[in-house]
């Protein structure tokens, strides 16, 4: 009896064929193109069923033999033989004839309109740039080019070798769950929630680490968030005195979560207020505008009591911050503030080699010890 494969993946797939699809009223989406058919380990992806079952069979799929052409990362379902199932997360394809599964995505062009925006089940390594406008998101991640205006989300570690850079109005963002390295930075945000590690500069940057920051070279202008220790081998600063801000002893995701608050309850402060401008004492449910004030007051209420539930939290963290440290091999210039938990402390002179920590609630700077740079390791 003459079989058919039939198929759960699309076996025609082409990803140097893509192209844009409806978006809704006219529009087209040029941004998601669908760069791999994406599967997880235990999915079907090919079904071998009667030919007398399927209505329009394609004749490159009917079989003389109940065969499924089973090739590298897939199996056969002991207790359903007819299946053929992925046996690794990865991308589906064929290949010489058979039904593959790649655990690792090789991207070997820029991330751009030519591929789409990519997301991918396993890792990926793209060998060239990442387009402003354009994101990847994989588990572990390597960029041998420059991310530049895009964004790249690691599920595990992320290494970008080309370094990144946003300004012009783009939007640039690394976000890893793992550890982050990066060449260098200019005018990004960068996210870990291991170590991050920059090779050369970070430059007007915002920067939010779990672990240890450290910066090989110089650190000039923005804010940088950690944990525990910062450690920048060159200069923090410059003579110019450029805004530089350096936070130790909180959560850093936490922090980044107030200042998301702090935004909000910025505009529902300034809406209340043309709101209340406008409508004078009239109650609130009088016409539609008072009612939108009567709204914007209960969710400004509801975030204050986020931010103060957000602020006990880290405030039961504080002890940790007396083990800090923001050491600075090189010169430390006028125009960096330094905060330790709830101490602050700004720079008013150059000062070289030294560090600062959290002493009876107070920062105070000193010589780095010896065993302290050593401590911290690249």
């Amino acid at each position: 009896m003459d079989m058919y494969l039939r198929h759960y993946f699309d076996p025609n797939f082409d990803y140097q064929s893509l192209r844009p699809t409806p978006a809704g009223q006219g529009d087209t989406d040029c941004y998601n193109l669908g760069y791999v058919q994406n599967v997880v380990k235990g999915q079907i992806l090919a079904e071998l069923v009667p030919l007398a079952e399927v209505e329009e069979p394609l004749p490159r799929f009917i079989l003389k033999e109940a065969v499924l052409p089973q090739g590298a990362n897939t199996r056969i379902d002991p207790a359903h033989p007819q299946y053929l199932l992925a046996d690794a997360n990865g991308y589906v394809f064929y290949y010489q004839d058979k039904i593959v599964v790649k655990r690792l995505l090789n991207v070997r062009t820029d991330v751009s309109f030519q591929t789409g925006n990519i997301f991918f089940v396993g890792d990926t390594v793209v060998h060239k740039d990442v387009k402003a406008g354009f994101s990847v998101q994989a588990n572990n991640v390597l960029v041998h080019g420059i991310v530049e205006g895009g964004e790249v989300r690691a599920r595990k570690d992320l290494k970008v070798e080309g370094g990144a850079r946003g300004g012009a109005g783009n939007r640039c963002l690394l976000d890893s769950s793992g550890s982050l390295r990066v060449t260098f930075a200019e005018k990004i945000e960068m996210r870990s929630r291991g170590k991050l590690l920059v090779d050369n500069f970070s430059a007007h940057s915002s920067i939010y680490v779990a672990g240890d920051l450290i910066i090989e070279g110089m650190l000039i202008g923005g804010t940088c968030h950690a944990a525990r220790h910062i450690l920048v081998k060159g200069n923090a600063g410059n003579r110019t005195g450029a805004p530089t801000g350096v936070h130790l002893g909180y959560d850093p995701h936490l922090m980044r979560r107030k200042e998301q608050f702090e935004k909000r309850l910025g505009v529902l402060t300034e809406r209340i207020s043309h709101y209340e401008a406008v409508v004078g004492h009239l109650p609130p449910d009088a016409n539609e505008l008072t009612r939108k004030l009567e709204a914007a007051r209960k969710k400004r209420q509801m975030l204050l009591n986020l931010q103060e539930a957000l602020s006990q939290t880290m405030y039961q963290e504080e002890a940790a911050a007396s083990g800090c440290r923001f050491i600075v091999m090189g010169t430390v210039f006028p125009g960096v503030e330094i905060t330790i938990g709830r101490a602050a402390y700004k720079v008013s002179a150059p000062q070289e080699g030294v560090y600062f920590r959290l002493e009876n609630d107070e920062i105070v700077t000193g010589p780095i010890p010896d065993k302290l740079s050593a401590s911290v390791k690249r």
